[in-house]
């Protein structure tokens, strides 16, 4: 599935109706599972929702390695890396809130 930067809500759509499939057929704790959260995840982050694409990113990360991929793993890496990301920009937007209420 294609994100379309423009329509995150309705990639979210989509890949929430993935989601379910690949939890019904391959069960919850699958890497493919893990895939579909970290493409979740960017879509929350397209929309804004740092703190959402930030849990999806933890759980997707959670997935891939209880099924026993390591940390050099080219999925892991790409999870921390956008969860660095995220976690970067979330505390940016914390920081100018705190200045905009000072």
């Amino acid at each position: 599935l294609q994100l379309d930067a423009q329509r995150p809500a309705e990639a979210l759509a989509l890949l929430e109706r993935e989601m379910g499939i690949r939890v019904q057929a391959l069960g919850a704790g699958h890497p493919q599972v893990a895939a579909t959260l970290s493409a979740m995840a960017k879509a929350h982050a397209l929309g804004g929702d740092h703190a959402r694409a930030i849990a999806a990113l933890e759980q997707a990360r959670a997935i891939y390695l209880a099924a026993g991929m390591t940390p050099e793993h080219a999925d892991v890496k790409k999870a921390d890396k956008l969860l660095h990301k995220l976690q970067q920009a979330q505390a940016q937007e914390h920081q100018a809130a705190e200045g905009v209420a000072a």
